[in-house]
């Protein structure tokens, strides 16, 4: 008794040294920032004022209204003579890594008068996800455009439920479009751990020191392996896990469709057209075509915004995502405008406007400086790039 009553007060004690000190504010991990959402899995969490970091990346302060959305408050009813622009996206629309003034939802406000964004971006979002928000909540807000922003991951996303944790598509033979795992199980989670999450200091600055410390290991091996592989640069690699390359087999269910399309790979998608690849882009073109349709129906017009990812700048980030030398990606058939081809055509077919920011990374004198440290997400340069590109498009939209 006397040592549970000693724990207590020396817990107790390092509680309130740590309050003092203005420690166990910061964080290293999404989840949480995030909290379970029926529908589409998570969310973020309602009123939030958190301290996100990556150690040598970005250190940022991220909040949330009441509904979890990393906007200030916003009404349900549109004020009169408002334009709301609702966004749809993941890690990129909700502003991974800059701050609250900083990613591109704001910034469209500052560009375009008289509108009022409502950004239902959130870390980890599939297009599957992305339609949910919008059936779910989006079209409260009585948009008038809504934004689908694309990631190059959404192709093999849609199909992956993360461990029963968020909503995936399939395709019928016909083409129609079916949502499972919809509601979702809420997962188990130690009621402990999590009222000490979000009630104790010491907890998360242990946390904090902990996660701090495998990202700074996990950085180190992942520079070591870089530095390996370049002096294996003589030697092929399978696109993907870097064992002999395997004959892929034509899937013979439903479950297998499935499967097959979560384990498309970033060298799939930019390397020479494969059936697997053309199984995921036909579910994403159905998933937008439904958002469309959706959208439409209340009265609101869509745009579709390509997320400008490093490998589509950087060929040789590319090349080092696929393992393959130069000469090798060029026999290959590794080309980084491979994804935004699919989207042109996509787009086309369901007469939505397309919006590309690639040209105008391309072209900026420093691109580099459009992407964070260490990191494929934009920096607060790029929002702002993306913005300016966008803007023009959003306005004559809205003024048609």
């Amino acid at each position: 008794m006397v040592v549970v009553v000693a724990l207590f007060i020396g817990f107790g004690l390092a509680e309130i040294v740590v309050r003092f000190a203005g420690l166990g504010t910061a964080t290293l991990s999404r989840g949480t920032l995030h909290s379970f959402d029926r529908e589409a899995g998570w969310k973020c969490v309602p009123e939030l004022d958190a301290r996100y970091v990556q150690p040598g990346s970005f250190d940022v302060r991220v909040t949330t209204n009441e509904r979890g959305l990393r906007d200030g408050a916003i009404a349900l009813q549109k004020p009169d003579g408002v334009k709301r622009v609702c966004i749809l996206g993941d890690s990129f629309m909700w502003g991974y890594g800059v701050e609250d003034d900083e990613f591109l939802a704001h910034l469209l406000q500052e560009l375009v008068p008289g509108i009022e964004t409502v950004n239902l971006g959130a870390n980890g979002y599939s297009t599957v996800q992305e339609l949910v928000r919008l059936e779910t909540e989006g079209l409260l807000y009585s948009p008038d455009v809504v934004i689908v922003a694309f990631t190059w991951n959404d192709v093999a996303s849609n199909a992956d439920h993360k461990r029963m944790g968020r909503p995936i598509a399939s395709l019928d033979e016909d083409g129609a479009v079916r949502i499972l795992n919809r509601p979702v199980k809420k997962p188990w989670k130690s009621p402990t751990v999590q009222w000490l999450r979000h009630n104790s200091r010491l907890f998360n600055f242990i946390e904090y020191a902990t996660e701090t410390y495998k990202a700074r290991a996990s950085a180190r091996r992942r520079l070591e392996e870089y530095e390996n592989r370049k002096n294996r640069k003589d030697e092929r690699f399978d696109r993907a896990s870097g064992e002999p390359r395997k004959q892929q087999q034509a899937p013979s269910s439903p479950g297998q469709r499935e499967q097959d399309i979560r384990d498309i790979t970033i060298v799939d998608l930019f390397g020479p057209p494969s059936e697997r690849c053309e199984r995921g882009w036909r579910l994403f073109e159905a998933l937008l075509g439904r958002i469309r349709d959706i959208a439409t129906a209340s009265g609101a017009r869509l745009i579709l915004l390509n997320n400008t990812s490093r490998e589509e700048v950087f060929p040789e980030i590319l090349r080092y995502c696929a393992r393959l030398t130069e000469r090798e990606a060029r026999e290959f058939g590794l080309q980084s405008g491979r994804v935004v081809e699919k989207l042109v055509e996509i787009s086309g077919r369901l007469d939505i406007t397309f919006v590309d920011p690639t040209p105008v990374f391309l072209k900026h004198p420093d691109p580099e400086s459009l992407y964070l440290v260490e990191n494929g997400h934009w920096s607060p340069a790029g929002h702002r790039l993306v913005a300016e590109t966008l803007a023009p498009v959003l306005a004559k939209m809205l003024g048609d």
